[in-house]
């Protein structure tokens, strides 16, 4: 699959990792293992995809989370010399999750990406501190690109 997707030459690639902690892993029933990702990221590249144009997204906002997964998260992404790029969950309609705080999405736009994790996970210095981590190891990793071309 790599060596038809560096084949393609679609410049950038994305990986849904959502998170490198085990624990969140098995709580959420994550589908990417660590090892999957060390994998895919070997495999795009031994396909001719350059490494910093692996992009990795990572989730933020579940309930079964804590700030010890994301910062995991980031600094292993970070290791593998990806770019990281932040969902911000949101509970989708019908689901479990937006069943359970039904109570508190009476206006739609609470249910937004961009309020939701503000207003029942973290407050939003938090979130910034969250974004300003993932920019800063992005900078890094362009930085270390950068002087290895």
């Amino acid at each position: 699959t790599a060596q038809l997707i560096g084949g393609m030459n679609p410049g950038i690639v994305a990986l849904s990792v959502e998170t490198a902690s085990e624990r969140l892993m098995n709580s959420i029933g994550g589908k990417a293992k660590r090892s999957h990702v060390e994998t895919a990221v070997k495999n795009l590249e031994s396909a001719g995809v350059e490494r910093g144009n692996i992009y990795a997204y990572i989730m933020i906002g579940l309930d079964e989370e804590n700030l010890d997964d994301i910062i995991l998260t980031i600094d292993y992404l970070k290791s593998l010399e990806v770019r990281i790029l932040i969902n911000e969950f949101s509970p989708v309609p019908t689901t479990q999750d937006y069943e359970s705080k039904r109570q508190f999405l009476s206006d739609p736009l609470l249910t937004n990406n961009s309020v939701y994790t503000s207003l029942f996970k973290y407050d939003f210095e938090t979130v910034q501190s969250i974004k300003n981590m993932v920019k800063r190891a992005n900078r890094e990793n362009y930085e270390k690109h950068k002087r290895k071309s």
